[in-house]
């Protein structure tokens, strides 16, 4: 099975397990992740209506996560072009600072050990998928 469809299904599934189950910014993440591997526009389409429906569904005002992903997107982009697009630990540490600084904007409970418990998983989700499709250099090991 294709892992952009394993993917897409996640993000789908987190839309509503974010909005009704677990307060944490699984979309935010799920998101963010979609855009750094797959970066056509049919995934930032769909990124950008799941996130819209995601803030529909739940009590964030309509357009927080959307602005979040998309603006931490450009962020990894722009700093991707200077170090090395590859590193696995910059995206990874990126996208821990990004979701904490969204989740305490957008009024998620903060718990540093779930941030770390998530940044672990993010890293080695990272480490797996980016070494499937062959993007990992000797750098970012």
């Amino acid at each position: 099975m294709n892992i952009r469809y394993v993917l897409l299904f996640l993000l789908v599934l987190a839309v509503f397990i974010d909005s009704t189950i677990v307060s944490f910014p699984f979309v935010f993440i799920i998101s963010v992740f979609l855009l750094m591997l797959f970066k056509k526009k049919r995934v930032y389409l769909f990124v950008f209506l799941s996130t819209l429906i995601f803030d529909s569904l739940s009590t964030n005002p309509l357009g927080v996560t959307t602005v979040g992903v998309f603006a931490t997107s450009f962020l990894i982009s722009m700093y991707s072009r200077q170090l090395h697009a590859a590193d696995i630990f910059f995206l990874t540490v990126f996208i821990f600072i990004a979701s904490f600084v969204y989740g305490n904007f957008a009024g998620y409970t903060l718990s540093p050990l779930l941030y770390i418990s998530t940044f672990i998983v993010v890293l080695i989700l990272f480490f797996t998928l980016y070494s499937k499709r062959g993007v990992i250099s000797e750098r970012s090991l």
